[in-house]
């Protein structure tokens, strides 16, 4: 029995992480984390580019609709000026 409890209290070298292993893991952990950190900013930047281009796109549609809208109530005022002279 005394035998048994000694083989017990003797560890084998290959059980458990070393802390070499450990650092790696820590290390593959950080740069992933760094490498998806940069991949969201540039995200979060690309988003407010798009929101930038997207208000300067409507006010341009709506400065060009304006400017239709103008040129057709000059086109029909011309004619009704020229229709009256006749």
């Amino acid at each position: 029995m005394a035998k048994t409890i000694e083989q017990n209290n003797i560890r084998n070298p290959q059980a458990g992480i070393t802390m070499i292993e450990t650092m790696l893991a820590a290390l593959i952990l950080v740069i992933g984390s760094v490498g998806m950190l940069s991949l969201i900013i540039d995200a979060i930047a690309t988003n407010n580019r798009t929101q930038r281009c997207k208000y300067r796109l409507q006010s341009d549609q709506s400065a060009i609709g304006l400017l239709h809208e103008l040129r057709y109530e000059r086109a029909v005022h011309e004619h009704w000026s020229r229709s009256r002279r006749l």
